[in-house]
């Protein structure tokens, strides 16, 4: 890794594209000579101290023991790396290295042996560049390492920065490229006169400068890390009239319900243009076999015996069409039934409501409470008085105190269902809920786990 003119960490990691497991790891901190002292600016970026690079090894002496590093993976895995002029035996394995973008070989690396008179390895002249290949096989540009990972519904593990963490998450992004259908090859080669394939580069021309290539790489870095320390940053949420709000210190949660519980109180509307705000939990792909093991987890903090409640299930699906509604109902209330039998289902008064939203891709999920009072997170609605509340069968059933006295409303055969007992009822409740209006809810995190700027509220 590369922040400055002289390289200050060294990692690598080798991943079996057989099974995606990382079988070896290489990582060195390098002393660097030509300024020795680390920035402020590097140590918050990487996490790395000035202690660490001093008790380091210079880069020639990182390199040989890289080299040799190699030479273990060749002996013992029968690793080969393909050269322009010779192909792998038949009985080995041929390897390649794989980088996110051409900075860390084809600019920082490169231009620090030149001025140190070093030999680049043999092994790092060709490479495969993962962002050029990631825009072009799924036709979109990535926002980063991490957002290239996120939009396929991966949360990235571990410091950003840290460069054995990028190897880990390039490695995994690598892997779930390779499982998609893409195939992965040489992009840059620094052996002959020019690329192996032009086409790939993000850039128009090298930049032959390597001061002002490491300026613009540090400038971007420094924009990215001002905007992850923003406390609220809006983010694109790839549908029309959504707006995803990532937070920074603050519960989302908590902080969407505090919004609308003084709305609920005080009936005063504070917005014009929002329609509803939900607080974000967790993302996944929107593929069944990715929601369901996603989800067989996600739910266990409030589903999991001995913990019960009643619940209902809103789903909607923007900017997608491969996922139905039944199907996905019936699949959730089946893992919410595998958590604990107990759980039942209530479409009139739930004490939590499973939010699942889809935006083209990615499953949004949230789990909420006091949906119904706040109808359904509607900013609007919620502050509205009593007086002008709906007086339909819907909604007098919903101000009932029982069973008995909402069973007394006239509601009809279909509404009379809605008081159903387990998991499979609500799995064949078509009948969308609410004040003449659909069933709605999203979520979205770059990050699953709970905790401060990995959760988001969305603006609808």
């Amino acid at each position: 890794m590369c922040v400055s003119p002289s390289s200050v960490e060294f990692p690598a990691v080798l991943l079996n594209v057989s099974n995606g497991e990382v079988e070896s790891e290489f990582h060195s901190y390098v002393q660097p000579q030509e300024h020795p002292v680390l920035s402020a600016f590097c140590t918050e970026l990487t996490g790395i101290t000035q202690d660490q690079v001093d008790s380091a090894p210079p880069l020639h002496i990182c390199l040989s023991r890289f080299t040799r590093w190699l030479h273990s993976l060749q002996q013992e895995r029968g690793v080969v790396f393909e050269t322009d002029s010779t192909g792998p035996a038949p009985s080995r394995h041929p390897c390649a290295f794989v980088t996110w973008s051409d900075w860390d070989l084809g600019v920082c690396l490169l231009y620090e042996c030149k001025r140190k008179q070093l030999s680049v390895p043999e092994a790092l002249k060709s490479w495969i560049d993962l962002r050029a290949t990631y825009r072009l096989f799924y036709n979109r540009k990535p926002k980063g390492l991490r957002g290239a990972l996120l939009d396929l519904g991966i949360q990235f593990t571990g410091r950003e920065h840290s460069g054995l963490v990028d190897a880990r998450n390039t490695a995994l992004l690598a892997w779930r490229m390779m499982s998609d259908g893409c195939l992965l090859t040489l992009t840059k080669s620094l052996r002959g006169p020019a690329d192996t394939q032009d086409s790939l580069s993000e850039e128009e021309e090298d930049d032959e400068d390597a001061e002002a290539a490491l300026k613009k790489e540090v400038s971007q870095i420094q924009m990215s890390m001002k905007t992850h320390q923003q406390r609220f940053t809006a983010v694109d949420s790839g549908a029309n009239n959504v707006v995803f709000i990532r937070t920074h210190g603050v519960d989302p949660e908590q902080l969407v319900h505090h919004i609308l519980s003084d709305l609920h109180q005080t009936k005063k509307r504070k917005s014009r243009v929002i329609l509803r705000m939900l607080p974000v939990s967790g993302t996944c792909r929107a593929f069944p076999e990715d929601m369901e093991k996603f989800l067989s987890v996600f739910l266990e903090r409030w589903f999991r015996a001995p913990q019960r409640a009643t619940y209902q299930i809103c789903f909607k699906a923007r900017n997608s069409s491969h996922n139905k509604r039944e199907e996905v109902i019936k699949a959730v209330a089946g893992l919410v039934g595998k958590l604990n039998p107990l759980n039942k289902v209530d479409l009139t008064n739930p004490e939590l409501s499973i939010i699942i939203e889809i935006i083209k891709t990615v499953c949004c999920v949230s789990v909420l409470k006091d949906y119904t009072l706040f109808r359904k997170y509607n900013l609007q609605e919620v502050a509205k008085e009593p007086t002008n509340q709906s007086t339909g069968p819907q909604e007098a059933a919903n101000q009932s105190t029982g069973l008995q006295e909402a069973a007394n409303q006239s509601t009809g055969p279909q509404e009379a269902t809605n008081q159903s007992t387990g998991p499979q009822e609500a799995a064949n409740q078509t009948q969308e809920h609410g004040d003449g209006e659909k069933a709605d809810g999203s979520a979205e995190s770059h990050d699953v786990s709970a905790g401060n700027g990995t959760k988001e509220a969305e603006l609808e």
